[in-house]
């Protein structure tokens, strides 16, 4: 998808079970943006934008296939505010563990994902986990 102007999605308000989603196999936004709830009006329905793609998919010279690309572009995301928007462990949890400590207390809901950071130099040891 080639954005050259604006790709702008609206929350729906009226619904707090919304869904949008949104798919591609790349996104090259060239001097246009892509807006996605403001910091006055904040996106509070469930997005998710998935990129498709494997090694034959289009390949855009210097950003590569399956990609978000800006080329004098913006990207704007804004959504529910959230408290604290990170914390810290209070004690160590094992790989694989379905519970965790926390030094402060968070707000978030069943059905929402978190990713625990690594411990070593690689991000590919970071855990994604399901709120239960």
């Amino acid at each position: 998808m080639l954005v050259e102007g604006s790709l702008i999605f609206l929350p729906n308000d009226d619904d707090e079970d919304h869904e949008a989603f949104f798919d591609a196999r790349y996104i090259y936004v060239k001097q246009g943006r892509i807006e996605i709830g403001t910091e006055e009006h904040p996106y509070t329905s469930k997005f998710t934008m998935t990129l498709h793609g494997d090694i034959y998919s289009p390949y855009l010279p210097i950003y590569g296939n399956k990609v978000l690309a800006l080329d004098r572009g913006s990207l704007d995301m804004h959504g529910a505010p959230r408290t604290p928007t990170w914390t810290q462990m209070y004690e160590t949890s094992n790989a694989g563990s379905k519970q965790i400590t926390l030094k402060e207390a968070v707000d978030w809901k069943v059905g929402e994902y978190i990713v625990i950071a690594s411990t070593t130099f690689s991000g590919r040891d970071a855990e994604k986990r399901q709120i239960t």
